[in-house]
């Protein structure tokens, strides 16, 4: 059989097996908008941009959304419970190569009354049945449950640094110096943190077992409900043989929390290549009857890749960025 069939007849068949899960599980399937007159911003996310045109002559700008977050929390506000869906997601100014194609499939779905750690045990069960219902043999051990790493564990066993003492402020801790991070006048503290995470951390995570890495520090800002001290953030990313796959908050649902992070972020934002519009009314939705609830995101790509044993994503995308570009 041509390989190409035979990895769009295995990604169908994986793509139902996603869906049967989540339609098993009471969860309701959503389709949002990719195509958005705005954005929660999102530093170190590039948009694409584009313009409509009504036909007589008035023009607006549109935006490729990189995830439907900004839709289906609306949904959320409405009303829906648990929902779920799978959706065509963009990013700009990412380099190609073997984990990045700037259109890309996710999964998202949103658990009602949930938090971080239910969210995990959600997504065990998930993994189980995608086990349970594979029809071709999985060359890596996806097996649940997962590792559980906080973030301040995993400082301290690969850095032997107590992230306590490093928070909240990286850029004045003699670790920079000890280990030659530069730093200048600029640097922000989610700048020199990602530096020592990406660079000592995140490479040592193990590699033999699915690893849910949580509880992530407040220099690195996110719209996701603070633990008690108030350095952390109810937050996992799950990484499969050391690829991040998933990303997972305790939403935030506190309008003056929200309403603080767009407007910090937004001014952060004003030196992207393509600098947003933001949604004035989007905190409006954050009312007292809003639930608490956990969202997470999941790369289907990235995972049918691990799955199937193909070392790029280009391997499980019909057409890759790359053809397209050098057509």
């Amino acid at each position: 059989m041509n390989k190409k069939i035979e990895i769009a007849k295995k990604r169908a068949f994986f793509l139902r097996n996603v869906r049967d899960f989540f339609l098993r599980n009471n969860y309701l399937e959503v389709e949002t908008p990719i195509l958005s007159p705005f954005l929660l911003p999102e530093p170190a996310i590039e948009a694409f941009q584009t313009e409509y045109s009504d036909g007589y002559g008035d023009k607006s700008f549109f935006y490729l959304i990189p995830s439907p977050e900004i839709w289906m929390k609306r949904l959320v506000a409405q009303g829906f419970s648990n929902i779920f869906q799978i959706t065509k997601c963009f990013r700009n100014g990412e380099t190609q190569g073997v984990l990045h194609n700037p259109e890309f499939t996710m999964c998202e779905w949103y658990s009602m009354d949930a938090d971080y750690m239910d969210s995990v045990r959600f997504t065990e069960e998930f993994f189980n049945y995608l086990l349970r219902n594979s029809e071709f043999e999985i060359p890596i051990d996806i097996r649940p449950p997962f590792l559980r790493i906080s973030m301040k564990e995993a400082f301290w066993e690969y850095l032997h640094v107590d992230l306590d003492a490093l928070l909240p402020d990286p850029r004045s801790h003699q670790l920079c110096e000890e280990l030659d991070i530069s730093i200048t006048d600029s640097s922000t503290e989610e700048e020199v943190f990602n530096k020592l995470f990406l660079t000592y951390v995140e490479p040592q995570l193990p590699k033999n077992k699915p690893v849910v890495l949580y509880d992530y520090p407040v220099c690195m800002p996110v719209p996701a409900k603070k633990d008690p001290s108030g350095l952390y953030y109810e937050r996992w990313e799950l990484y499969i043989a050391g690829i991040e796959i998933a990303n997972c908050y305790t939403e935030e649902i506190d309008r003056e929390n929200i309403e603080t992070f767009i407007h910090n972020e937004s001014e952060r934002k004003k030196n992207a290549f393509v600098v947003p519009a933001v949604d004035k009314e989007f905190t409006a939705i954050f009312t007292s009857s809003y639930p608490p609830c956990s969202g997470v995101a999941l790369g289907i790509d990235r995972l049918f890749m691990i799955i199937t044993g193909i070392n790029s994503i280009e391997g499980v995308i019909l057409f890759p960025f790359s053809c397209i570009l050098h057509r």
